[in-house]
């Protein structure tokens, strides 16, 4: 029975510490300022300012992904780690905000930079090349309401 406990733990384990990973690079980019990724806004943290640009009634999703795509042979590589924010625009559109954080072996590190600002439709992505882009998208969603 106790080896059966500790497989159990053995198999779990793993799991729970990428979730306790997960929150502190979703912690750590919440609470950046957002003058390190644009630097005509006005301080403030990185999710307050996020929550207003998308508007106070939308839900905001926080993960953490590889930056970019990995095939096999570049498994022992050092691959960067971003933390996005999104919103959902429809059921089959999504707008977020990439911030590369850091890397795999190098953890959280070197200055936050803005990886991508997209809009995903049926899957698709699509960088936008300004946050005024993106608020246009909003407020056309808002003007569909």
């Amino acid at each position: 029975m106790a080896v059966r406990g500790l497989l159990v733990w053995a198999l779990l384990l793993p799991g729970v510490c990428w979730a306790f990973e997960d929150k502190e690079w979703i912690d750590y980019t919440k609470h950046l300022n957002v003058q390190a990724i644009f630097p005509d806004l006005e301080e403030q943290p990185f999710e307050t300012w996020f929550q207003g640009f998308v508007g106070e009634q939308s839900q905001v999703n926080w993960r953490i992904n590889k930056c970019e795509e990995q095939d096999r042979g570049s498994r022992a590589r050092d691959f960067p780690i971003c933390v996005g924010a999104s919103t959902q625009l429809g059921p089959h559109r999504q707008l977020g905000v990439m911030i590369l954080a850091g890397s795999y072996f190098q953890w959280i590190s070197g200055e936050p930079q803005l990886y991508m600002i997209y809009l995903s439709e049926y899957g698709k992505i699509r960088g936008l090349d300004s946050l005024a882009e993106a608020k246009a998208l909003l407020n056309d969603e808002l003007n569909k309401e």
